[in-house]
């Protein structure tokens, strides 16, 4: 090989780091992915399907906001094969995991290889995005499309050869968007006002053919979304009017919502990382018109959030949701503070001291790493990493759902099980509430090391309850079990039914109904038996062998 000759450049470096990035975040993603329960807000798609006919799904948004296409698509799930748990998340796990490969391969094209491997490592350790590719709710979805739709207004505005591909994928993501989420609106209509706005400043002898070129993509988009959206607010308007005017951030919300983007429990830490936000943020703004759009379309978001006053939105999770755009950029911008700051440290000692930036390059993500809320979250077993106690405030001082969950009564029998190897006997729980708030599945697993299933009270001692799934082929759920079938239908190893109790004054719980509790006590001792352990706060009813083991392994 001659002086002038280079060696060509390999691509393995690339492929290696995006093979670490999949396999670290598809890891996070998909850890005890199929065993979770299905919970809170994910309910309101089945209540749809139990309660409602396709064209009521299409005309109305829900007293409980469900997803339009989602269910839709949910109720072509059931009628096809049974809807499962696995049905209803497998296309938002499918975004989130194309967010993972996506967004960093986007990155380094545009700013560079380490700029996409510290940002892609960021992203996938981020515990929203990991919580939203795990949710049955909309949010990785119009979190993928936003961006995409940003994406395509670009390319179609730049790229005369393509605009007709660009234009359809512009469109039709816009469009999906806004449908599966109203708050999606603003990010993917911001595009079209931004060339309205440029219009302005347009040369006479431009402004006809970008007129023309802006009005070809914005109409009929804008006619796609209203033929989606129109509907639903036409035919039931108080759906939404009913749950506006409600809430606002307070003071407390905007503090707290930077813990959850960064997805931290350490003011130090997110000090740390507002710092390197700040220090990349300069160049992320010159770089990338992608994320100037994006956060033109946050404050319009925001506006309208402050105009509508939507419920819950004093909530730092719920206004950190509704803002999910902006993470990915807050991310970005860390990332490139973080190779700024590893440049400038590599540069007095020369050549070696280019080993002063790999500590510096993993700064943000090893300070994030011990900080994270992901170690608690997806403890084995968990059942339930999407319950409110582990997403509501990611600082435990602050996590009001953990304290309330604290005063519920718990007992002694969690702690017989921990005597058992983790995960070898599965536990049905009843009465199951699907409102997480009255759910203590977290303390049981995190004390007695055994999944916690639901156990259906429906066709045993009541007709049916809310949250739980009517007879029939079209719901085959794998995470849940109905009491009704036992001891027949096998696939649970032991029975615990919590007797009522009384929570301090102010505490809310729905379990108040004492008929209620004796009907099913008394239902289930007919059909399983006397109780093999009972105490003031549960009946345990064993199974199988495995749950003889319980009373062996307390000799």
């Amino acid at each position: 090989m001659t002086a002038g000759e280079r060696r060509p450049r390999t691509r393995w470096p690339a492929f290696l780091a995006t093979a670490c990035l999949l396999l670290l975040g598809g890891w996070l993603r998909l850890d005890q992915f199929v065993a979770q329960v299905l919970i809170d807000d994910e309910w309101h798609a089945v209540h749809q399907l139990i309660g409602n006919t396709p064209q009521g799904i299409l005309t109305s948004f829900g007293h409980a906001d469900h997803s339009i296409p989602l269910t839709l698509f949910y109720w072509l799930e059931a009628d096809l094969f049974g809807l499962s748990e696995l049905a209803m998340r497998w296309p938002l796990m499918a975004c989130g995991l194309a967010t993972l490969l996506l967004f960093p391969a986007y990155v380094r094209q545009r700013l560079g290889a380490v700029e996409a491997l510290v940002f892609g490592l960021l992203v996938a350790l981020s515990p929203l995005l990991i919580i939203y590719s795990r949710t049955a709710r909309p949010y990785a979805l119009t979190l993928l499309l936003v961006f995409v739709a940003v994406h395509a207004f670009e390319a179609y505005r730049l790229d005369s050869g393509r605009r007709l591909r660009h234009g359809l994928l512009y469109a039709g993501t816009a469009t999906l968007a806004t449908w599966a989420h109203l708050l999606a609106a603003p990010f993917v209509v911001m595009p079209c006002l931004l060339e309205a706005g440029r219009l302005l400043l347009c040369r006479p002898a431009d402004w006809r053919a970008a007129t023309l070129r802006l009005l070809r993509l914005g109409v009929p988009t804008a006619l796609a979304m209203l033929a989606v959206i129109l509907p639903p607010l036409l035919a039931n308007p108080g759906a939404l009017s009913g749950k506006a005017g409600v809430d606002l951030p307070r003071a407390e919300t905007w503090v707290g919502i930077w813990f959850a983007w960064f997805g931290t429990d350490s003011a130090a830490v997110l000090g740390v990382c507002l710092a390197l936000c700040a220090l990349g943020w300069r160049r992320m703004w010159a770089t990338l018109p992608l994320a100037r759009t994006i956060l033109a379309g946050l404050l319009l978001t925001l506006l309208l959030i402050l105009l509508a006053r939507p419920a819950w939105v004093n909530h730092s999770l719920t206004l950190a949701r509704y803002l999910l755009p902006v993470l990915p950029l807050l991310l970005l911008a860390t990332a490139l503070g973080t190779v700024r700051l590893a440049v400038l440290a590599g540069r007095p000692g020369g050549r070696h001291a280019v080993w002063l930036r790999v500590p510096v390059l993993l700064t943000p993500v090893l300070l994030l790493a011990a900080s994270s809320p992901l170690p608690a979250m997806l403890r084995f077993p968990n059942t339930t990493t999407l319950h409110s106690v582990f997403q509501f405030d990611f600082r435990p001082g602050h996590n009001v759902m953990a304290r309330h969950l604290d005063t519920f009564p718990v007992s002694p029998f969690w702690q017989r099980l921990r005597a058992l190897p983790p995960g070898s006997l599965r536990v049905a729980a009843a009465p199951w509430f699907f409102e997480s708030y009255d759910w203590l599945a977290p303390r049981w697993e995190a004390i007695g090391r055994q999944p916690v299933l639901p156990g259906h009270l429906s066709g045993l001692c009541v007709d049916w309850r809310h949250g739980e799934l009517p007879t029939g082929g079209r719901f085959r759920f794998r995470n849940a079990v109905r009491l009704a079938d036992l001891p027949a239908a096998g696939g649970v190893d032991v029975v615990v039914f919590q007797k009522r109790f009384a929570l301090p004054s102010g505490a809310f719980t729905r379990y108040v109904d004492a008929g209620f509790e004796a009907d099913c006590a008394t239902a289930l001792q007919a059909r399983l038996g006397p109780p093999d352990y009972e105490d003031g706060t549960i009946l345990a009813f064993y199974l199988t062998p495995q749950a003889r083991a319980i009373s062996h392994a307390q000799r």
